[in-house]
This record gives C-alpha cells, sequence and structure tokens, in this order.
C-alpha cells in the first residue's frame, strides 16, 4: 500500500499589511492511504519543513497551530479531522525581533481505529504573528491545507520507514499559454520563452520521470476561472525518465495539443504535470501547472 503525497512547493500562502508580510511554502499537501495507528513526519517524508516568513521590522510571536475548516473552507468530499490532537507541530511558537524564517516538523498521528478506514479528513495549519510591547500591530494569518485520505484497508507489516526525495524543484512551477488552437502543437518552451528545467538541488544522483495527470483524481479544485482540460489531449515531454546528478539540473521538451472540438475554442483550461524521483514504499512528486486559453471559435 503506496501514500501518494502531491503538494506544490510553486505555491506559497500570503498575508499582507503595509510593510508586514507573512508567507507559508505549504499551500496545500494530499496524503493518501495512510493506515491507522501510523505516525507520518512530514519533514521526513518531503526532506523539507514547514517554513513561514515573517517580513517587518516590529518584534513578533508567530504561533502554528492545526485547526479544523472554517465556514467555507470545507473541501468537497471530506469531512474536518475528528481531532486536531491527531496533528503536532514542534516547535509551535516563534519569537521574532523582526524579519525572519522560522522552521517546525509537522507529523500526523492517526488512532489505531478501524473505523477510519476509507474516511477523508480536512485540517488547516494556521500560522498567524501577534505583536510585542507597547504599540499597535496588526496580526497576519496565513493557513495551509491538510488533505487526508485514511486506507480502505489495513496493509501487512512492512520493513524500513518511508521516505520521499524532495530536495529538487521545478522552473517555472507554472505557466500560462494564450491563444491557443484546438488541434495545433503547441511547444511550451516557444511560448514562453524559456526553458522548462528540473532543478537537482540534493546530494545524490536521482532518476526522475514526468508524467502527466489528471487534477480530479488528486482530489484537487483548479484554479479560480479555470476547469480541468478535456481527457482528449495529448502531450509529448521529453524527455520522460531522466537521471539528473547531484547539484544539476535537466530540461525538458514539452508540446500539447487540445482536440480540434467546437466545445474547447474559447475556454480556459488548466493542466498538471507530475515530476516523481524514483523510490520505493512512496510515491511523491511537484506539479508543473500549465493553464491554456484557446482561441475563440472562428
Amino acid at each position: 500500500m503506496k501514500v501518494l503525497m502531491s503538494f506544490a512547493l510553486i505555491c506559497f500562502t500570503t498575508a499582507g499589511w503595509a510593510q508586514e508580510r507573512l508567507a507559508s511554502t505549504m499551500g496545500e499537501v494530499l496524503l493518501r492511504n495512510l493506515q491507522p495507528g501510523q505516525t507520518y513526519k512530514l519533514t521526513s517524508l518531503l526532506k523539507v519543513p514547514l517554513r513561514v516568513t515573517y517580513e517587518g521590522e516590529n518584534p513578533m510571536t508567530i504561533l502554528i497551530d492545526p485547526v479544523p475548516p472554517g465556514t467555507g473552507e470545507m473541501k468537497e468530499g471530506y469531512e474536518a479531522i475528528p481531532s486536531t490532537g491527531w496533528i503536532a507541530l514542534e516547535p509551535g511558537r516563534f519569537e521574532v525581533g523582526g524579519s525572519s524564517v522560522v522552521e517546525s516538523n509537522v507529523s500526523i498521528t492517526l488512532p489505531d481505529d478501524d473505523s477510519i478506514l476509507g474516511k477523508k479528513y480536512a485540517v488547516y495549519l494556521w500560522s498567524r504573528t501577534m505583536g510585542q510591547g507597547k504599540g499597535f500591530s496588526l496580526g497576519l494569518g496565513v493557513k495551509s491545507r491538510l488533505l487526508i485520505t485514511v486506507a480502505g484497508e489495513r496493509a501487512l507489516p512492512s520493513q524500513g520507514e518511508m521516505s520521499s526525495y524532495m530536495d529538487f524543484r521545478l522552473d517555472p512551477g507554472s505557466i500560462q499559454i494564450d491563444g491557443a488552437g484546438p488541434g495545433k502543437w503547441v511547444k511550451l518552451r516557444k511560448e514562453i520563452g524559456r526553458n522548462l528545467t528540473v532543478h537537482n538541488m540534493g546530494g545524490r544522483d536521482m532518476e526522475f520521470v514526468v508524467t502527466q495527470v489528471p487534477g480530479s483524481s488528486l482530489d484537487m479544485t483548479p484554479p479560480s476561472g479555470t476547469e480541468w482540460g478535456p481527457d482528449g489531449a495529448e502531450f509529448k515531454v521529453s524527455p520522460v525518465k531522466m537521471k539528473i546528478g547531484a547539484g544539476k539540473s535537466n530540461d525538458l521538451k514539452v508540446s500539447m495539443r487540445i482536440p480540434d472540438e467546437e466545445r474547447h475554442y474559447g475556454k480556459r483550461y488548466h493542466y498538471l504535470l507530475r515530476v516523481t524521483p524514483e523510490g520505493t514504499g512512496m510515491t511523491s512528486g511537484i506539479l508543473f501547472r500549465v493553464t491554456v486559453n484557446t482561441v475563440p471559435k472562428p
């Protein structure tokens, strides 16, 4: 039984007032097939902690707490996590004298209870500031969403700790293509005027695989104003598999074509490509987002 974890490091959650700003590196994290009675440490799995950046001149207390979804925050098909005690943040409180970056290790411990098998839960990590000392300072707050799917059945005991490799990034992480004509091949690199590059920032050689994935399969919703692209769209990726040395990079060539059908004219579609590192025990990846605006009907 694998754990599928998908999240986009390219998406920062931010909030700001005047000269102050708060940002979190986790926008949304999706975890699938978790097992009852197990503890999952996101820093170990993803090789990165939750990072919160405060920009400002005032001394601040930064607090990070798990909170259930509020009004309008519930994800369709999910329910609020039964207890925020399932989530631990170490540490969850920081005292800073001004602009700072703080890190917290997030872990999820599921109760050893068969009644949660097959359930889907949502919980938020609320990062916020509180002013210190005299004077007035507006508090800032940002939320990161964790979507948790519990496996439908118990897995057989396995040896070793699950881990993933997330010490890589995509550049750029998202692009927009305007004026795409259905039925015509579009070369992404030509349209945006730059290379699509995978950077291996870790200390070991790794093999990566690039695949096109439907957003609906990841229990995600498309960005506001877009819809998931039609299933018939074709993607050509070269290379599909690549071995990148430690500290090295590799460029991707990506072309796409939307079916030449009347219903695809004048649309704003959103597609996802996933770059996945080699490994066993868990599938992880970083998502590359492609927004395509098709030409109006002639």
